[in-house]
């Protein structure tokens, strides 16, 4: 049997470029370190179109310090992971050149398929589903969703709308009032009107939208690594927007330590993650820290460097070790 190696991914979002050193083994991924960077990258792309050189000098330095923490922890491998951010940059490429020239490893630059399957397989941890199981992740600047059955290739769509561009495009007050709140789930519901009309038996959100918004939900006040990953209902997400829309964001911040940025996306989080839950009849949905890194770092664990072509095969899952024994004897 293979021993646990160390294996670094970086995803480079809309909000953040965020830093996973985990040791990895057949299903198990053990966090080594997690480090973050606030650059705010989406906004700048919808902007400008491109990467000016302030962002692209922010994004090399956050990539120095994570590349300086993944050899730090003996990382095999280093994958710089552009997601949506990346895929708009008209200057992407440029900029991923002048990464590999800094740090040796280029940006690969995820289209919205990859970085579903990815997160996909960072929920699921390779084990083969049961039941239909949608994965939903809420960035800032769009919203991948996925549903997996058992035994069929997934089912990717996108919303080319996150949490960032919702508040962008509804501009609500902090806290919002009455006539934000129903603009923005006219928006979300409008949104989802075109998404598949599948009903799945178990529902996963990821990201930042989705975590923050469970620290309301629960009255959990941020990062306790032992607890439970939370289970929240629909009720609950109404309640949370009752809050939400009562409390300004320097004060949701303050309260569940979630950054201020994050706290005002809040209320247009809220809107989609309950807009997903009308749509597809929820009542309660998971939430989960797990992300693409994860599924990242499994990803090269089983396939190498050939991972890529071979993603869409590798979110049906893999047998146990013993299985394997088993069905070779």
């Amino acid at each position: 049997m293979r021993s646990p190696e160390v294996i670094a991914a970086v995803d480079i979002g809309s909000n953040s470029a965020h830093l996973l050193v985990a040791l990895v083994d057949h299903r198990t991924v053990t966090p080594l370190a997690d480090e973050s960077a606030l650059l705010g990258l989406g906004g700048i792309v919808d902007r400008d179109g491109r990467l000016p050189f302030a962002a692209r000098a922010a994004l090399i330095d956050a990539l120095e310090g994570f590349a300086t923490t993944a050899r730090r922890w003996h990382a095999n491998e280093l994958l710089l992971l552009g997601a949506e951010p990346f895929r708009r940059a008209t200057d992407a490429a440029e900029v991923s050149d002048m990464v590999l020239g800094r740090i040796g490893v280029p940006v690969v630059t995820l289209d919205h398929a990859e970085e579903a399957e990815l997160t996909l397989l960072g929920v699921t941890r390779g084990a083969p589903v049961e039941a239909p199981l949608l994965v939903v992740d809420i960035g800032g600047g769009s919203t991948e969703a996925i549903v997996q059955a058992p035994g069929r290739a997934p089912k990717t769509f996108i919303i080319a709308t996150g949490s960032n561009r919702l508040t962008q495009a509804t501009s609500p007050a902090d806290p919002p009032m009455p006539a934000d709140r129903e603009l923005l789930a006219v928006k979300a519901r409008e949104l989802l009107a075109a998404a598949p009309g599948r009903h799945p038996s178990r529902a996963v959100f990821v990201g930042g939208s989705a975590t923050n918004l469970a620290r309301v939900v629960t009255g959990v006040r941020g990062g306790d690594p032992s607890a439970p990953e939370p289970t929240i209902t629909r009720v609950g997400v109404e309640q949370a927007i009752h809050e939400i829309d009562r409390a300004p964001s320097a004060l949701l911040a303050e309260r569940y330590r979630v950054t201020p940025t994050r706290a005002r996306l809040l209320p247009a989080g809220a809107a989609l993650m309950l807009a997903f839950m009308e749509r597809y009849e929820l009542e309660a949905v998971e939430t989960s820290e797990a992300s693409l890194r994860e599924g990242a770092v499994l990803a090269h664990r089983h396939a190498g460097s050939d991972w890529r072509p071979r993603l869409t095969e590798l979110t049906a899952g893999w047998p146990d070790p013993d299985v394997k024994a088993l069905s070779a004897g």
